[in-house]
This record gives C-alpha cells, structure tokens and sequence, in this order.
C-alpha cells in the first residue's frame, strides 16, 4: 500500500460519505501516527439522536495489506461504579450477538465504543472499496442504534441490564 492508494481511497471515501452526512472531514490527527483518517458524524437512531462519530483509519497491519480500523464513539456518561457494570456487563453479552466488529469500554476516557476491522483488496478500484466501507456504516449505524437507547439508561441507572433484556431491548446469554 503506498500513501497515493491511502490518500486516494480515504478522498473517495470523503466523496461518498458526504452523500449521506454533512458532518464529515478528513483530519492529519490518526491515532496510528500514519497519515489522515476519515472522521464523520452519523445519527444511530430513528430520532436523530445518538449522534456517533466514526474515525476511520487505513493502517498497514501486513505488508502490502491495508487494514481498514473503524472506531465509533458513543456519547454516554457512566454516572458511577454500579451503572459501570452495568454497561460494561452489557458490552459482554452484546459481543456474543453481533455479526461483526465489537463493543468495548475504554478505560483512560471513559468511552464506550464498536471497532471494527477489515483488509482490503489494493488491486481493486478505491470507489468499490468506499461503497463497500459505506454500506458497513449504515449497518454499524444499525447495530449501535439497536442497542443505544438501552446502553444511555443503563449509563444514567435509569435502567438495568436485567431490565433491557426483560424488556428485549438488549440480547444476553440464555
């Protein structure tokens, strides 16, 4: 993977997502040190609440292999240690039903988050490659929505994990 494939594939991804959000720049602050990253606003749910960012970044985890790193933020307060095991129990069972990606909780700031990872096909056309990252936004977008409202009232301790699974408004082990 060369910088001009990196720098061509994350303009067109820009390209196509600017097709479904305003809210979306390329930005030179990647966590991996190597080169810019695709950061956009989605909202996850009907209301148009549960606006998440997504920071997308192209790393080289094997040689000539590009690795697409997908991180979406959820804007969620945990209130105090008990709601803390509450989502983070959440996230647990959360990961065994997902089809792709995962949950996870972030120590250092607080923040509850979906990764994704995927590697890319260099030989393939950067505009198949971008509409293939987008259609997996809108389906990340779906399955951070499904389970944002839960994970909010969870945070707030409006809510227990026992209840949101009562309620069917999160999955857990049988």
């Amino acid at each position: 993977m060369t910088k001009a494939w990196r720098e061509q594939f994350l303009n067109e991804l820009l390209k196509q997502a600017k097709m479904i959000t305003e809210a979306a720049e390329l930005s030179d602050h990647a966590a991996s040190g190597e080169g810019p990253m695709l950061v956009a606003q989605f909202s996850t749910v009907v209301d148009g609440t549960g606006i998440c960012t997504f920071e997308t970044e192209i790393l080289e985890a094997f040689e000539g292999e590009p690795e697409m790193e997908t991180m979406v933020t959820l804007p969620l307060e945990i209130e105090d240690d008990d709601t803390f095991t509450e989502v983070t129990d959440a996230i647990l069972n959360m990961n065994l039903y997902v089809p792709f990606g995962h949950f996870g909780y972030y120590y250092p700031s607080g923040q509850v988050y979906f990764r994704h990872l995927e590697f890319f096909d260099v030989n393939k056309p950067v505009e198949e490659l971008a509409t293939g990252v987008i259609e997996k936004y809108k389906k990340i977008a779906v399955i951070v929505g499904n389970v944002f409202g839960a994970l909010e009232r969870l945070a707030t301790g409006e809510s227990s994990f026992e209840e949101e699974v009562e309620n069917g408004t999160l999955p857990a082990q049988e």
